[in-house]
């Protein structure tokens, strides 16, 4: 087996799995709804969401996808430990009642999407802060830090979360599509070595959002080597030998 790191996003993993280049790689169901096969409806049960795309995949692409893993790597709206105590917010919806002396930190990306960004997600749930500042992603950081801003969204399995004391909030409308992670895998390879898939579900259902944060909060924020802590959740579920 030959791993390659960093070759870049969707469109290029996506391409070199077509073409051979590249046998299996990590892929999100959400993202292979949208970008990938062009569907615009949403889908917010994430069951029917990886069936569906599963059946399309192998349909067009003799493509399969493996079990879930477990997290779902949503967009989703975080505060600050204290703010949520303070005003008692655990939804989006909770939201409404303080929004207006609240300043919302975001990217260009999250501002920019047409379908699951900040004027969708505004539409959708009403709400009004009190002002909304755009920054990359490790400025947004330095003012939560300094209370500039107060309501960021993230990737819910986001390590910086843990790091900085944030409590995800519910999306109690359902308004984020599901993203959950699998892997992809070219069928031709499954025929010739089924034990593939076999090895590859053994990991279905065991990295929960709560679980992919603390891995992802070992490797951004304590900087601890991908492969050692690769290896101690290996060896945790009991996978491979100490």
């Amino acid at each position: 087996m030959v791993r390659k790191h960093s070759l870049g996003g969707t469109t290029v993993n996506f391409n070199g799995l077509r073409n051979g280049d590249i046998t299996l790689y990590a892929e999100y169901d959400g993202t292979a709804y949208g970008p990938i096969l062009g569907h615009t409806e949403p889908i917010t049960d994430p069951d029917g969401l990886h069936a569906q795309v599963k059946k399309e995949f192998e349909e067009k692409f003799r493509i399969t996808w493996t079990e879930p893993l477990g997290m779902n790597n949503t967009y989703t709206l975080a505060v600050p430990r204290e703010i949520a105590e303070q005003y008692g917010l655990k939804t989006f919806s909770d939201l409404l009642a303080v929004d207006e002396q609240l300043v919302f930190g975001t990217t260009n990306e999250f501002m920019g999407r047409e379908v699951d960004g900040y004027y969708p997600l505004v539409e959708e749930y009403g709400f009004a802060f009190k002002d909304v500042k755009t920054m990359q992603t490790g400025l947004r950081w330095k003012a939560i830090e300094t209370g500039e801003i107060q309501v960021i969204d993230a990737y819910a399995t986001d390590g910086k979360l843990i790091e900085f004391d944030m409590v995800i909030l519910e999306d109690d409308r359902n308004f984020f599509p599901p993203y959950h992670g699998a892997y992809v895998v070219r069928m031709d390879a499954v025929e010739k070595h089924p034990e593939i898939l076999e090895l590859l579900n053994q990991l279905g259902g065991l990295l929960p959002d709560e679980k992919m944060q603390q891995l992802n909060y070992r490797v951004e924020s304590l900087e601890e080597p991908v492969e050692e802590v690769a290896r101690d959740f290996l060896i945790e579920h009991g996978l491979i030998e100490p």
